[in-house]
């Protein structure tokens, strides 16, 4: 319906605004994420395309000091909303850019008490979380890059984690990391997929 549809959307200054990911709901409705102003944007409409401004329309920022943007969006079999990306300083106040991870249900309440989790890498480099997809099990997995992972690599390197649907995390057979033998350049893992038999593809 490109009437219904054909959307645009902007912030309130001249700095870029993008829309990142997207996905539909068991009833249709659209999610969609991305940033503004340098903030997290996550908007959701029906499938006729009439917005949800009262219980979405989010916005979020961290505390500054570099991209604050809301990559990747998946569901659960619930219709729970799993948003991941990357804001400033949430770890401890002078780390970097770092992962940011956030779960609402459908009627968009945030899950504050399992989920909202952040992660910083070894230093205030560049980390970020790209993507997000849920097995059938509702497990949660998270793609994405952090700074200096890898025993002498000084750089940035890939990140894969793990969560059960209870926000937990699995550190026993997952949190990986890769580089190509220490190599000090950006080495990022910008999606993953799961396949009918819930293995993992990044």
């Amino acid at each position: 319906n490109i009437t219904a549809w054909n959307k645009s959307f902007t912030g309130s200054a001249t700095t870029k605004d993008t829309a990142f990911s997207a996905v539909v709901d068991s009833n249709g409705d659209v999610y969609v994420v991305g940033d503004f102003d340098s903030n997290w944007w996550i908007k959701k409409f029906t499938s006729a395309g009439v917005e949800n401004t009262t219980s979405w329309n989010k916005t979020f920022t961290g505390t500054g000091g570099g991209d604050e943007i809301a990559r990747s969006v998946a569901l659960d079999s619930n219709d729970n909303v799993f948003v991941v990306g990357v804001a400033g300083n949430l770890v401890d106040g002078s780390s970097g850019q770092d992962w940011w991870i956030k779960k609402f249900t459908s009627a968009g309440v945030e899950d504050t008490t399992s989920w909202n989790l952040n992660f910083t890498g070894s230093a205030t480099g560049a980390d970020d979380a790209y993507s997000v997809a849920l097995d059938s099990n509702d497990n949660v997995f998270v793609v994405g890059s952090g700074f200096d992972l890898v025993s002498g690599s000084s750089g940035v390197d890939w990140w894969i984690k793990k969560f059960n649907s209870s926000g937990v995390e699995d550190t026993t057979n997952w949190n990986k990391n890769y580089s190509i033998s220490g190599e000090p350049t950006s080495e990022i893992a910008r999606s993953v997929a799961l396949d009918s038999n819930d293995n993992v593809y990044v």
